[in-house]
């Protein structure tokens, strides 16, 4: 439970989880629920906290508002299955569900053609204090900023 007083407005992201695209049988475009083909789930992503940051950087053009969105955060490890899920979700558009620790809100962004992108870079660190892990990022650029889901819809659908 949140004790602080109601002005305080941490920033940062509390959890992230993605799924691909191609595993999506439908998209609801009123609550933003989705239901995924067989042999598809959801991904969740532990990452450290106080890394975890959303940016939706909005620019005019000719066709209309862009919204380029990115979501960034350190995944602190190694191990080779976990370098496994990140190179089958790598090069795919992904649908990615994004909470803020401020309110719970949780963002969706993609759709049914449109998708965020995975990269991520591998760190050892130089030193026995540093953390080894993965940097991960998604980005994509949209014709609309994410669609903000219920904490049921999030969790369940």
């Amino acid at each position: 439970m949140n004790t602080r007083p109601t002005s305080w407005n941490p920033g940062g992201g509390a959890e992230l989880r993605v799924t691909p695209i191609a595993g999506i049988t439908d998209l609801s475009p009123a609550t933003g629920g989705v239901e995924l083909r067989e042999g598809y789930d959801w991904q969740d992503f532990y990452v450290t906290p106080g890394t975890l940051g959303y940016i939706d950087q909005v620019s005019q053009t000719d066709n209309g508002a862009l919204h380029q969105i990115s979501v960034q955060g350190f995944a602190p490890n190694d191990a080779p299955t976990y370098s496994d899920v990140l190179a089958r979700l790598t090069g795919i558009p992904l649908l990615i569900r994004f909470r803020e620790y401020a309110d719970s809100t949780w963002r969706q962004v993609g759709s049914l053609t449109t998708g965020m992108t995975l990269t991520y870079t591998y760190e050892s660190g130089s030193d026995v204090p540093d953390s080894r892990g993965y940097t991960l990022k998604l980005a994509g650029d949209f014709d609309q900023a994410c669609f903000l889901l219920s904490p049921s819809i999030a969790q369940n659908g």
